[in-house]
């Protein structure tokens, strides 16, 4: 193949994707057809077909794409400027809302579908949610200060950090006009307050 016909599937595979994607998000796995695809792309089946074997392959690509687009980096953890950092962090959830809603929302949609075939997608998803998690735990036992940093709470506070973004992606998704900004700011509130009184021993 050319350079400019690589160029030019490499486009064409992207195209795919995210119209895949966006499709997903709203009308979901039973709803995701290569027929629509084809019609939100422009792109004949065969073609889709010549990048993915068949539907599941097709959302299952689109999640893996999806995921990759997310900003997942953690700011570094300074355990004297814990107060900060879970405004900082918070804030970064917000964005991550904002700029990949379609991956999340997809994402949970297939959470919260049970099928006799789990499909890769729904795979993909769970494994970033457990890595999230298992992420998230170890960034805040080194944010958290010492006198309270122990394994127990930075694990709390992950599943609890996860789920709020969680919340605020059903809440985005759903349009009921939530100030996303304002809510962060609350819960990274709220955090800081339950470290200070695991400091203070109440």
């Amino acid at each position: 193949m050319s350079r400019r016909g690589s160029q030019q599937g490499r486009e064409s595979r992207l195209r795919i994707l995210d119209a895949t994607l966006r499709l997903a998000s709203e009308k979901g796995y039973e709803g995701t057809t290569i027929s629509l695809v084809s019609d939100h792309t422009g792109l004949p089946a065969s073609s889709i077909y010549w990048h993915f074997a068949n539907k599941e392959a097709l959302l299952a690509a689109a999640m893996e794409h999806g995921i990759s687009q997310l900003p997942l980096a953690l700011p570094e953890a300074r355990r004297t400027a814990y107060d900060e950092l879970a405004h900082e962090r918070f804030a970064r959830a917000v964005d991550m809302v904002v700029t990949g809603p379609e991956v999340w929302q997809f994402g949970l949609m297939l959470s919260l579908e049970r099928r006799p075939k789990e499909p890769a997608a729904r795979k993909t998803f769970l494994a970033l949610h457990r890595r999230l998690t298992d992420t998230l735990a170890e960034w805040w036992a080194a944010a958290l200060p010492e006198d309270v940093a122990d394994p127990v709470r930075a694990r709390q506070l992950a599943v609890f950090h996860l789920a709020c973004i969680d919340g605020f992606f059903v809440g985005y998704s759903a349009d009921q006009g939530w100030d996303l900004e304002r809510l962060g700011e609350l819960i990274a509130t709220g955090v800081v307050a339950q470290v200070d009184s695991w400091r203070s021993g109440r």
